[in-house]
């Protein structure tokens, strides 16, 4: 079965000096919390996660603002995922070993999900410049998506 997805994302980025900071001011940026999760019954965090090395910072998302994000969605009663995809030399569910992620979500009722394992559907891009269909986790057509991007610090970026 194909899958269109033609929603408009929104990107904001907010500097703060704590992680609680930075994610109220990223959230204010995007209408609140509310605007992002109100029409979903689920919701995915995507941490960049496995293009780093566990516990270097910079390489990867900060745990902490994972955190924040965990703190802030409990209120609203909804399925929360911390999901994240095996990368070229990192395995996600050894990286969210190594990060905590499993034992933190556990505390706020969230679930890891490794998202290049289980249901996947094929998705026609629009207006594509190579590949014309993607195949992608189910749990991201039908959730939420908050991606907590990682400007790189490590080697690789120059």
């Amino acid at each position: 079965m194909n899958h269109v997805i033609d929603k408009k994302a929104r990107v904001c980025i907010a500097k703060s000096t704590s992680a609680a900071g930075a994610v109220a001011s990223a959230l204010n940026l995007m209408g609140g919390i509310e605007t992002v999760v109100a029409r979903h019954s689920s919701i995915v965090i995507k941490p960049n996660f496995c293009g780093g090395v566990p516990g270097e910072r910079g390489s990867h998302t900060s745990v902490a603002v994972i955190e924040v994000l965990l703190q802030l969605l409990a209120p609203f009663k909804k399925t929360v995922y911390i999901g994240e995809a095996d990368g070229s030399f990192n395995w996600a569910d050894e990286v969210c070993t190594a990060l905590g992620m499993y034992d933190l979500a556990k505390r706020y009722g969230a679930q890891v999900v490794n998202l290049s394992r289980g249901p996947s559907v094929e998705l026609t891009v629009d207006q594509p410049l190579a590949l014309k269909n993607v195949r992608v986790a189910s749990l991201l057509t039908e959730s939420a998506i908050i991606i907590v991007a990682a400007i790189k610090t490590h080697p690789w970026t120059g």
